[in-house]
């Protein structure tokens, strides 16, 4: 390439152009930083073209310097663009950055958007996330009754994508976006949908880390674990350990999990059934216990069929759960721990006629 094809791509760290802003990428002007997650930074931009608020971050060195992961992702993007729901942060553009000014060098640390690579930008999800709006209630648990009501939103959205064949796979307290307005109504919107996990994956193919790619470990149904085939069932278990979480103020398995050894968590999420507080209510528990399920077919039919079911609004009966053998999780454990585990966003086939959906 010569010098006169890349003269209008530069990435320079300047004095800003009025005190507001941290920089500017082509027309987003860089407002304000928002959070953090697994892989980079979120900030608030302005498009100066629509005059429209947006969020936007960068890709991982991992994944922007690798030709076919970056395929990957917009692969990944052109499926999840077309979703448009009210509980469902959109994603709006891969944007190929030309001109690149920051106005703070930790800003081009954070950012990580070089003259050449790919901005991720999405639609602005205001208020708070899930995480920091629990902190509200003593001991970070949410009555029920709210829960419940942030629960049913994000059903919805899940229910939406999954009818279109999309599943989010990193369903997750950071990655839902609260926003309560002035009469006290708090609305739920589901970020990163299907892309955080996709560039996850990508992360682990080519890091080689293929133990957790797939998505947050504390979250993770056991078929991630074993790198198995994801589903809408496995969006439910995720949703179910984040409800569990709202009213309990842990994960299930939390002490498991701060061990820090992957091996030990896959044995308990596959083996395992969780401790459910006595105190919550009887449909409450037996609506956790059935999207906990070890096996994908003994969760509920649909996320929103969970929902119904921690209303009471349904009969539920566990059926008896059998647990795996030792030896067989232990194996099929150490199978998946060193093997590879595919990405993008999962599609799934129907192999049975549509029946209709019931509860059991």
């Amino acid at each position: 390439m010569n010098e006169n094809s890349i003269s209008n791509w530069k990435t320079i760290v300047d004095k800003p152009v009025n005190g507001n802003s941290l920089g500017r990428i082509d027309q987003y002007e860089l407002i304000r930083e928002l959070g953090g997650g697994g892989f980079g930074t979120v900030f608030l931009a302005r498009d100066t073209e629509s005059e429209v608020d947006v969020a936007v971050k960068g890709l991982p060195p991992f994944v922007k310097n690798n030709r076919e992961e970056m395929e990957n992702i917009r692969s990944n993007f052109r499926l999840v663009h077309d979703l448009h729901h009210p509980h469902i942060a959109a994603a709006l553009v891969l944007h190929p950055a030309k001109s690149v000014s920051y106005f703070a060098e930790d800003v081009k640390q954070k950012l990580r958007i070089l003259a050449g690579d790919t901005l991720l930008v999405m639609a602005y999800a205001p208020g708070v996330t899930l995480s920091q709006w629990r902190k509200q209630f003593p001991e970070n648990k949410v009555p029920v009754e709210k829960a419940i009501e942030i629960t049913r939103q994000i059903a919805d959205a899940l229910d939406y994508a999954h009818e279109r064949k999309v599943v989010h796979r990193d369903i997750k307290p950071a990655n839902v976006m609260i926003e309560t307005d002035l009469d006290g109504k708090v609305t739920a919107r589901v970020l990163d949908f299907g892309l955080a996990a996709e560039i996850r994956s990508s992360m682990g193919r080519v890091s080689r880390e293929i133990h957790d790619t797939s998505g947050t470990r504390p979250y993770m149904a056991p078929e991630q674990w074993l790198g198995g085939r994801q589903g809408p069932a496995t969006d439910q278990y995720a949703l179910a350990v984040l409800f569990h979480e709202l009213v309990t103020g842990e994960v299930p398995f939390a002490s498991v999990f701060q061990t820090g050894d992957p091996v030990v968590m896959m044995n308990v999420v596959g083996r395992e059934d969780p401790n459910l507080p006595s105190d919550l209510p009887k449909p409450v528990r037996l609506a956790l216990a059935k999207a906990l399920a070890k096996k994908t077919e003994e969760r509920f039919a649909t996320c929103g069929d969970f929902v119904k079911a921690l209303e009471g609004t349904v009969r539920v009966s566990r059926r008896g759960a059998e647990k795996r053998s030792g030896w067989g999780w232990k194996i099929a454990a150490c199978i998946a721990f060193f093997g590879a585990t595919a990405g993008g966003v999962w599609y799934w086939q129907d192999v049975k006629s549509k029946e209709e959906a019931r509860i059991v």
